[in-house]
C-alpha cells in the first residue's frame, strides 16, 4: 500500500517534470548517435561513394547516331592522355553501362513502366553483361548469355529460373543469379549498390543483359512509349568509367582538379561529372567533423538542462519526503523499512525517463536511419552500435548524476 500510493503520488507531482527529462533524454541520444555514426562511418562512405579513385560518368542518349553518338573511347584517350601529362598511371579500369527503371507488375511476369506511384513501385537496374566482363581476367568472367536471356537477382525471389518475363515490352528468359556472384565486389561497383539509399527501401531486381545493345534496345523501347510531348524526359543510359590512380598525391589533386575541363575540350558530353576520392576527402572530414561537434555541444546543453531539472526536482522532494518520513515512522515503520521504500521509488522514478528515452529511439530508429540513409550512410550495423553505445555512456552519465543529488536528497531527508 505504501509503495503504490507513494508512487501514484510521486507520479502525480512528478508528471511534467519527468516528461522533460525524458524529452531532452531523447534528443541528446538522437544528436549524439546520429552525429557520432555519421562522424565514424565517414570513411565508410568515402570509400562506397567511390569504390575506385575516380569515377566519370555521364549519361548517354540512345537515340543519338554518326558524329553525335556517344564514344567511350574518346574519353578514355582524353583520361589516360590527362594522366600521362600529370606523370600518373591509370590503373584498375572498370567500364559500365547501365539503366534504371521503375516499374509495376501488372500480371504474373509482366512488368510495365511505372511513372506516377513510386512508393508501390519496384526498382530495376540493368547492366551490360558483355561491358561487365571486359573489365574482369577471363577466369573471373561470368558465362556469357544468349540473346535474350538475362541474368536476374530478386530482393524478393518473385522471378524465378528459366521463367519467361516482360519487361516494358521486351522478353527475357530469365537465368538466377547466384548469391556469390552479387557478393563480388565488381558486382557492387556495376550496380552501385553499396552507395545506393534505394537499396533499403525498395523491391529491387539486378539484371544482366548479354550485350550492350540489348541494353540499348531496352532504353529505346521504353523511349518509345514515353509521351515527350507531355514533357517526359528520355531515359538515359548512364555510362561510367571508375579507375584507381599511381602517382604522387600532389599530382594526384592537380590532375583531379583540372580532369573535368580536360574532359570538356576533348569529349562532347552532356551532364558529365567527375568525383574523386582525393577532393571529397578533406571536405568530408570536415562536414562530419562539424556535425560531430554540433551534436556534441547541443547534446551536452541538452543533458545539462536534464541535470538542472533533476537537481531541482530532487530538492524539492527532499524537503516533502522529509515530513512524509517522520510521519512514517510515528505509525510505525522502523527508519530501515521507510528508507527501503523511498530508495526503490526515487529509483523507479529517476531511472523510468532513460527507459523510456531508449524506447523513444527504438520506436525512431527507422525514420532516423532513412534521414542519415540521405547523408551517405547505409551502414545500419555502424548506426546499432553508436546508438548502444550512446546509450550505455548516456546511461553512466545518468547514473552518476543520481548518485550526485541522491545523495544531497538524503541528506535533506534524513539530516546525515
Amino acid at each position: 500500500m505504501i509503495s503504490v500510493s507513494g508512487m501514484m503520488y510521486r507520479m502525480k507531482r512528478n508528471a511534467a517534470g519527468l516528461a522533460n527529462i525524458c524529452i531532452l533524454s531523447t534528443a541528446v541520444l538522437v544528436t549524439i548517435s546520429s552525429t557520432v555514426s555519421l562522424y565514424a562511418g565517414s570513411r565508410d562512405l568515402l570509400n562506397q561513394a567511390y569504390p575506385m579513385d575516380v569515377n566519370v560518368s555521364c549519361y548517354v542518349d540512345p537515340q543519338q547516331t554518326g558524329e553525335n553518338a556517344f564514344d567511350p573511347d574518346k574519353v578514355k584517350t582524353a583520361v589516360l592522355d590527362h594522366a600521362a601529362g600529370n606523370g600518373l598511371t591509370v590503373e584498375n579500369e572498370f567500364i559500365n553501362y547501365g539503366i534504371l527503371l521503375t516499374v509495376r507488375q501488372e500480371r504474373a511476369n509482366v512488368f510495365s513502366e511505372e511513372r506516377e506511384d513510386i512508393n508501390e513501385a519496384i526498382v530495376v537496374s540493368v547492366i551490360s553483361l558483355e561491358d561487365y566482363n571486359r573489365n574482369l581476367n577471363e577466369e573471373d568472367r561470368i558465362s556469357a548469355l544468349s540473346k535474350g536471356e538475362a541474368y536476374a537477382e530478386d530482393s524478393e525471389r518473385m522471378l524465378l529460373d528459366q521463367e519467361q518475363i516482360s519487361l516494358c515490352g521486351m522478353d527475357y528468359r530469365i537465368r538466377r543469379m547466384p548469391e556469390e556472384w552479387m557478393e563480388r565486389k565488381t558486382m557492387q561497383i556495376a550496380y552501385e549498390k553499396e552507395s545506393s539509399v534505394i537499396e533499403q527501401d525498395f523491391h529491387m531486381i539486378h539484371l544482366a543483359v548479354a550485350t550492350r545493345q540489348e541494353l540499348m534496345d531496352l532504353a529505346d523501347h521504353v523511349n518509345a512509349k514515353r509521351n515527350t510531348s507531355a514533357g517526359e524526359n528520355l531515359l538515359q543510359v548512364k555510362y561510367r568509367y571508375l579507375f584507381d590512380l599511381n602517382g604522387e598525391e600532389e599530382q594526384i589533386l592537380k590532375f583531379s582538379s583540372t580532369l573535368l575541363d580536360s574532359l570538356a575540350q576533348n569529349v562532347s558530353m552532356q551532364a558529365v561529372t567527375v568525383g574523386d576520392i582525393y577532393t571529397d576527402k578533406a571536405f568530408w572530414e570536415s562536414m562530419y567533423a562539424s556535425l560531430l561537434f554540433i551534436g556534441v555541444f547541443i547534446g551536452v546543453i541538452f543533458l545539462l538542462a536534464a541535470v538542472l531539472i533533476i537537481y531541482y526536482k530532487q530538492i524539492s522532494e527532499g524537503y516533502e519526503d522529509r515530513e512524509r518520513f517522520e510521519i512514517l515512522q510515528k505509525v510505525g515503520m522502523s527508519r530501515k523499512e521507510v528508507k527501503k521504500v523511498i530508495t526503490a521509488q526515487i529509483l523507479q522514478v529517476f531511472f523510468l525517463p532513460l527507459a523510456l528515452a531508449a524506447v523513444h529511439i527504438a520506436f525512431a530508429f527507422s525514420i532516423i536511419r532513412r534521414i542519415l540513409s540521405i547523408l551517405g550512410l547505409v551502414n545500419v550495423t555502424l548506426f546499432i552500435g553508436c546508438t548502444v553505445a550512446s546509450i550505455l555512456i548516456f546511461a553512466l552519465a545518468y547514473g552518476i548524476v543520481y548518485y550526485l543529488t541522491a545523495r544531497t536528497y538524503y541528506r535533506i531527508v534524513y539530516g546525515s
